[in-house]
């Protein structure tokens, strides 16, 4: 009897030994299955992150893109001549950046050499997003020490980080020359140009003493060449002192003034004005009242350096009659 049972309680013990097996290898499956969930739901979390972080680089990127589209309408809409250049540029501000953000926020004693000098190139973009999408992972992964002020604070420190580090910067070129390379008379020239040249308005221009800090040369060759160009498209007034800049612009009305005093006596008035064409003359010597005396040739030939020789001269150049 115990001969035919012992076969049987070998196989009870089989059965026993495999379910016991399929017990663990079911509990082993679970654990796989719970495993492959949540590694699942990392995978999904680590695609949310670069998503996020691509948006932030994207909306920091835009920073730039906005002002590379102003720099485009300016140089489409203010195009001005091979003489006279503007020039918009922009610029990553690297000591801003290094000194407001990497010297702030990073721990020095442990900064990676990559930001030591760092730098973006603006010139490769996809670089520049490379870059600033690398420092957000760092940051939000702890694969660099922030100082102890942003270490439980990431909100703040992305922010910081991801704010507007682009400038616009303007260079003027007159010639070949950069503002900083011009004479304080030249820059006066070339600022006039730029009001005029980027005003799209119409109305009258006035403009004070055009002449100052330029020599005699620069007024005739500059301002009175650009004067007579200009004025063709609008109304011009200029309050000057140098007689040259209003003959050699050949001026349709001259208005001369005058203070009252000892030797320059006026009518009535402290401040007195007579106005006329270059063409005006005469003269009158028993008037007392110095503006009244002489016509407007006459005015401008007594302040004209030069003299009435200066004056004929440039009437015959003019063909003023």
């Amino acid at each position: 009897m115990e001969c035919e049972i012992k076969p049987l309680l070998e196989k009870v013990k089989n059965v026993e030994l495999i379910n016991e097996r399929n017990k663990k290898l079911n509990d082993e499956k679970n654990k796989l299955n719970e495993i492959l969930r949540k590694e699942g739901i990392l995978n999904k979390i680590k695609e949310e992150i670069r998503i996020s972080i691509n948006n932030l680089v994207e909306a920091f990127i835009g920073f730039y893109n906005k002002k590379e589209e102003f720099k485009s309408k300016i140089e489409e809409n203010y195009r001005l001549d091979q003489e006279l250049q503007l020039n918009v540029i922009v610029n990553h501000k690297k000591s801003s950046f290094n000194k407001n953000f990497i010297e702030e926020v990073f721990n020095l004693k442990s900064l990676p050499e990559k930001y030591k000098n760092f730098e973006l190139d603006l010139s490769d973009l996809e670089q520049c997003k490379e870059m600033i999408s690398e420092t957000i992972s760092d940051i939000i992964f702890d694969n660099i020490k922030l100082k102890k002020t942003y270490e439980d604070d990431k909100k703040s420190t992305l922010q910081k980080l991801l704010q507007d580090w682009f400038v616009i910067n303007y260079q003027i070129r007159y010639e070949g020359d950069t503002i900083s390379q011009m004479s304080p008379g030249k820059k006066s020239f070339v600022l006039l140009r730029l009001i005029v040249e980027l005003d799209k308005s119409k109305c009258p221009l006035l403009i004070d003493q055009a002449e100052d800090d330029l020599d005699n040369r620069s007024i005739y060759n500059d301002v009175v060449q650009y004067v007579r160009k200009k004025k063709k498209e609008r109304q011009i007034i200029i309050a000057t002192h140098n007689p040259n800049l209003v003959v050699a612009t050949d001026a349709e009305c001259v208005i001369v003034s005058n203070q009252d005093g000892e030797k320059n006596k006026n009518k009535k008035h402290k401040f007195e004005y007579v106005q006329g064409s270059l063409e005006n003359t005469f003269e009158k010597k028993d008037v007392l009242e110095v503006l009244y005396k002489q016509g407007i040739k006459e005015h401008v030939c007594d302040i004209l350096e030069g003299g009435e020789e200066a004056f004929e001269k440039r009437k015959n150049k003019y063909n003023f009659k």
